[in-house]
């Protein structure tokens, strides 16, 4: 559906050719033919059961492993998949046992640091909201920070282990899009 599965491409290591980064999960395939958990950052995801059809009685995926992968977009190859932030178990803070307002996914590309590409994925609108951010350099994808907006606060986790609270949050702000802006012009 248009709420699951948000498709990223562009040139993401500046190699001159697009990547395709998007949500995985185990079974996924690239154009290869080979499961994108071959591609696994990890020996847990390395290890996925690819057989396992992970959805309820109405056609929700509410367990398993959930990837973030980027594809070569020449080739379709799976180049690496990581552990998809914000994990699933977030999505008890929405109340939301049909999984409508948790499974819904936005995605963006910024210029974060006005010099390089970075994709935004986001979970979640209308209550929570989290955004993560991951920069692929060609061999790595990897998280820049992830951020938890829930009904009192927000909270940044960065890459270092460092996070930062905060009363702002974009709880209950939810839209059907994500825009990015320079809105200072720097």
């Amino acid at each position: 559906g248009a709420h699951y599965t948000q498709f990223m491409v562009y040139d993401f290591d500046g190699d001159g050719k697009a990547e395709i980064i998007c949500k995985t999960a185990p079974g996924s395939k690239d154009a290869t033919g080979a499961y994108v958990t071959e591609a696994g950052a990890t020996s847990a995801i390395r290890d996925a059961d690819n057989s396992r059809d992970y959805r309820n009685s109405r056609g929700h995926v509410t367990s398993g492993g959930e990837y973030l992968t980027v594809f070569s977009g020449e080739t379709g190859e799976a180049l690496q998949t990581v552990d998809y932030d914000p994990p699933r178990d977030v999505t008890s803070n929405w109340g939301d046992g049909s999984y409508n307002r948790s499974e819904r996914y936005l995605a963006a590309v910024a210029y974060l640091d006005g010099v390089r590409p970075s994709v935004l994925m986001c979970r979640g609108y209308y209550t929570n909201a989290y955004i993560a951010a991951y920069t692929w350099d060609g061999t790595n994808l990897t998280e820049q920070w992830l951020y938890s907006g829930e009904r009192s606060s927000s909270t940044t986790r960065y890459a270092d282990g460092s996070t930062a609270t905060s009363d702002i949050t974009l709880y209950g702000q939810g839209n059907h899009n994500l825009s990015v802006a320079d809105i200072d012009d720097d």
